[in-house]
């Protein structure tokens, strides 16, 4: 009896290690598929970034020279509404710096608030 159990003892072990070995194999090609995806994860985000780092630029602009600037700023006299708000777009746009599209959105009473705190 005792010899049965160890007969039975031992390919319990042998059946253990077997199918332990074969759930080591799968897990390895499954750590391998995912090591292959995320190499291949990787390789097209170098490839983005690559895309991007060579992608077409807008060429750098000049910035405004004071002759321009005062050439405009004498087309603009006028007591009109509209010469006066050329003039002050001018101004904000060659002062502060700020772009075209951030200056349309601007309302009157944005400026006379800027005005007022200096």
């Amino acid at each position: 009896m005792i010899r049965t159990y160890s007969i039975n003892f031992n390919e319990r072990i042998k059946n253990f290690f077997c199918i332990g070995r074969k759930k080591i194999y799968h897990i390895q090609l499954l750590l391998n598929k995912v090591d292959l995806k995320k190499k291949k994860e990787r390789e097209e985000k170098a490839a983005r970034k690559k895309a991007w780092s060579n992608r077409k630029r807008f060429p750098k602009r000049d910035p405004i020279s004071s002759e321009i600037y005062n050439l405009l700023m004498k087309e603009s006299e006028g007591p009109s509404y509209i010469g006066t708000r050329t003039r002050i777009a001018l101004c904000l746009l060659t002062v502060t710096g700020i772009r075209i599209g951030e200056l349309l959105p601007l309302k009157v009473g944005q400026l006379e608030t800027l005005l007022e705190q200096g």
